[in-house]
């Protein structure tokens, strides 16, 4: 007899497997038969931090830095800071990239409570940039678990996700 993802029961081997000379291609979903494979890479929130992909804004984020901060890790998207930091020189003198920052977070701090039952969603901030017209972005905020499972924010633009 044989079994649902094609094995013989009494011997365990399934004939209709291709080889895998050894390698682990994947595991199979016990409700309902459902093949997944196995991840052959994962890039770390670790990772994305050490290797500037994420910018650890966690200290500006946080309630000690501004009223009603996060209370979680925070990371903006290395996009996302070039983008503050890309003050155009009609504003020179005028703002500066903690400024900018802080309206992002107040922003993001917002709409997290908008989202309080998803995982994230977007937002619009006035952001103008450098070497470009457009003055209002728009940014997403996911919030999810971080390498350890617990709770963190990210913030980017739409395309970093």
């Amino acid at each position: 007899m044989l079994s649902p993802q094609g094995a013989d029961a009494t011997d365990g081997v399934d004939a209709d497997a291709a080889p895998t000379n050894g390698v682990n291609v994947g595991s199979v979903d016990g409700v309902n038969g459902v093949h997944e494979p196995d991840p052959v890479y994962a890039y770390t929130r670790r990772q994305a931090l050490a290797d500037g992909v994420l910018v650890d804004v966690t200290r500006q984020a946080s309630p000690a830095e501004m009223h009603g901060g996060f209370v979680v890790p925070v990371a903006v998207t290395a996009a996302l800071w070039a983008a503050i930091e890309a003050i155009p020189d009609s504003l020179a003198g005028i703002v500066d990239a903690r400024g900018r920052l802080h309206d992002v977070l107040w922003l993001a701090l917002i709409a997290t409570q908008r989202f309080l039952e998803v995982s994230g969603g977007t937002f619009a901030v006035q952001l103008p940039s450098r070497g470009t017209r457009q003055r209002v972005k728009t940014l997403r905020v996911e919030i999810g678990p971080d390498d350890s499972g617990t709770p963190c924010v990210t913030i980017g633009f739409p395309e970093d996700f």
